[in-house]
């Protein structure tokens, strides 16, 4: 919405929550659509469900774009069956379009999302340091990492980011390593692996725990670096959020989060391409990466020994960040819009 308002672009909101069952009274059900673009933000394994609720009329004479997210390069049956609803799939990064053209022969399109945060409130969290203590940390050099249980633990790759970290630093170094998550309740065996996997380290810490907005954004500009070494993003919001506060950043070196990691702006983790093999969420013959654990331990260190390097990299982190502000991601869809209202 704020590309679009940059650009000056008219657009109304259509809000859709799916039921557990179909809607009965499909034929009443009215969904005001004024212009003839359609940005579906549905996850593709769900559009069937919203054609089967509102009716092909919702496409109908429109032309109907796919701003879609995955985490894999193999998309299940389920998933491609929504490129017959659709004109146009948009990829946030370059992974994402990469992904999607390779399951269709429709359009797909890189138009990237705004990175855009509340940079006031990390300045505070930066400078202040009552802010550090009131959201938890102290005089120890603070590694931080932030997931969601319902976004697949196993991706987000937390065992292997505290098996890196008790390779860099031993308990009594003077570090620590915070995972910061939400919903754990609701997966309580990976909780419970990560539990026992820190059970005789002091310095590795769950916090499995809602933070109202301003004390989260807090601890993510007070950490002294943030630390991803997921598996694959199709984004990786949490890593951008973590640059615009000038929080230098270590993260795996595949996937969509390279689009806003150019050289110098984040510390990337060698890995390679594995399959992902039967038991995962996602197709066993799908791929994602396998990070270098001793290049991850390597550069926790190297990033906690060297204060120059910390101030480099806040630095280049928010200047990378300016390709991706409203006005210039705006710039872009208007742009995109107007080639394909010409073309027809």
């Amino acid at each position: 919405g704020a590309a679009l308002d940059a650009a000056e672009i008219p657009w109304t909101k259509v809000t859709y929550d799916r039921t557990n069952s179909r809607q009965r009274e499909r034929s009443e059900r009215s969904i005001h659509t004024p212009y003839w673009f359609n940005l579906i933000l549905i996850a593709p394994d769900q559009l069937g469900f919203f054609v089967g609720d509102v009716g092909p009329g919702f496409f109908d004479g429109r032309y109907n774009i796919g701003l879609w997210y995955w985490e894999t390069d193999v998309m299940r049956p389920s998933q491609t069956a929504a490129f017959a609803h659709l004109d146009e799939v948009w990829g946030a990064t370059t992974y994402l379009r990469d992904v999607f053209a390779a399951h269709t022969n429709k359009r797909v399109t890189l138009v990237p999302i705004p990175l855009e945060f509340d940079t006031a409130a990390f300045e505070h969290a930066r400078t202040d340091p009552a802010t550090r203590r009131r959201v938890g940390l102290d005089d120890r050099f603070t590694f931080l990492f932030s997931l969601d249980f319902l976004s697949i633990a196993q991706r987000k790759n937390p065992l292997e980011l505290i098996a890196a970290y008790e390779r860099a630093f031993s308990a009594d170094d003077g570090t620590r390593l915070i995972l910061k998550s939400i919903n754990g309740d609701l997966h309580v065996r990976e909780v419970e692996e990560i539990r026992d996997a820190i059970a005789d380290r002091p310095d590795i810490e769950l916090w499995d725990r809602y933070l109202d907005a301003a004390d989260r954004l807090a601890l993510v500009a007070a950490a002294d670096c943030y630390v991803s070494l997921h598996r694959s993003e199709g984004l990786g919001l949490t890593m951008a959020e973590a640059m615009a506060a000038g929080t230098p950043v270590i993260a795996t070196g595949y996937s969509g989060n390279l689009d806003f990691m150019p050289p110098g702006a984040a510390l990337l983790v060698d890995s390679k391409e594995i399959e992902i093999g039967d038991g995962s969420f996602y197709p066993a013959e799908g791929h994602w990466a396998q990070p270098d654990l001793d290049h991850a331990a390597a550069l926790m260190r190297e990033v906690r020994s060297d204060p120059e390097l910390r101030a480099r990299l806040s630095a280049a982190g928010r200047v990378a960040l300016r390709r991706f502000t409203s006005p210039r991601v705006g710039a872009t869809m208007r742009g995109l819009l107007r080639a394909r209202w010409d073309d027809c």
